[in-house]
């Protein structure tokens, strides 16, 4: 038996541990050990959790016990993040963080202080779309040439019901903050800074490249206009699109990188409302793969 503890017990939180109780017949099966979570950290005791296993706001109780083997971390942010997962593997915790924010800024030593000890990070980009064990496992023995993708779903939401409904952008907002696509402060995902972490993770693992969200062009949605919209009616699509490229391919490899919203053909701009789609071009299988998903909130 394999026991979680799960740091950020939240909506993400919450629907990790009811999975893992109620799919445990079939994660067992697959898995080869029995998972079981059994406790979760939060800020504030008193809420009301849908959750069976014991809370506790201290974090410590996961990190120093010695019977939790694997430590997931839903927290948000990145320092605090940060100090936490570097104990649990200290402690040879192995880990495993949906948090994108954490990792564009410390991957690589994260990676570094975990060693052998699993660190896992799939549903950091695209939810449950199974993007970097393609690109790390899948496509090891490729180039990857450039990778481009919609990687945020709410600004493609939000793009979608402007374009095809004229919905100005702040009434367009409001809707998406009342469906709860976006959250009560917008500016992680609007100003494309998710995206933008979302890029630099699939690019560290693709070019070995250590760059930090200071170090790219990030533009959001915000100021888009009645002429973006009107360039959009014309023929060309508009979503918020995340892009990267090798020009060399060793460790001083030239990276271009950015996360902004861009003018595309209309044939490639048909991914509309919440859904996310990643394209990448790996140089040995002629292929440009194509991975979509309908999803907003990882």
């Amino acid at each position: 038996m394999l026991k979680v503890g799960i740091i950020g017990v939240g909506t993400v939180g919450s629907s990790v541990c009811r999975i893992l109780e109620d799919n445990k017949d079939i994660i067992t099966a697959r898995a080869g050990v029995e998972i079981v979570p059994v406790t979760g950290v939060v800020n504030n005791l008193s809420k009301k959790r849908d959750v069976s296993i014991k809370l506790t706001d201290n974090v410590d109780d996961i990190l120093n016990d010695d019977s939790i083997d694997i430590v997931v971390e839903l927290m948000g942010g990145v320092e605090k993040p940060y100090e936490v997962v570097k104990k649990a593997l200290q402690k040879g915790k192995s880990v495993v963080t949906a948090n994108k924010a954490l990792l564009a800024y410390h991957r690589y030593d994260l990676q570094d202080i975990a060693g052998d000890t699993a660190f896992e990070f799939e549903a950091a980009v695209a939810g449950g779309i199974p993007i970097i064990t393609a690109l790390r496992d899948g496509l090891s023995a490729n180039h990857i040439e450039s990778i481009k993708g919609i990687m945020n779903g709410t600004c493609n939401y939000m793009l979608t019901r402007m374009i095809n409904d004229g919905v100005e952008y702040e009434d367009i907002l409001k809707e998406s903050q009342e469906l709860g696509y976006a959250e009560a402060d917008p500016t992680f995902d609007v100003g494309g800074f998710d995206a933008a972490h979302k890029l630099l993770i699939l690019a560290s693992i693709a070019y070995g490249i250590d760059a930090k969200p200071e170090d790219i062009l990030i533009e959001g949605i915000e100021n888009i206009n009645s002429d973006d919209i009107a360039f959009a009616k014309a023929g060309i699509g508009m979503q918020m699109d995340s892009n990267s490229g090798s020009m060399d391919y060793n460790l001083e490899t030239m990276l271009s990188a950015g996360a902004g919203f861009s003018l595309l053909p209309l044939i490639t701009a048909t991914v509309e409302l919440r859904y996310r789609h990643i394209f990448k071009d790996p140089e040995a299988v002629k292929a440009v793969g194509i991975y979509a998903g309908l999803n907003i909130g990882f």
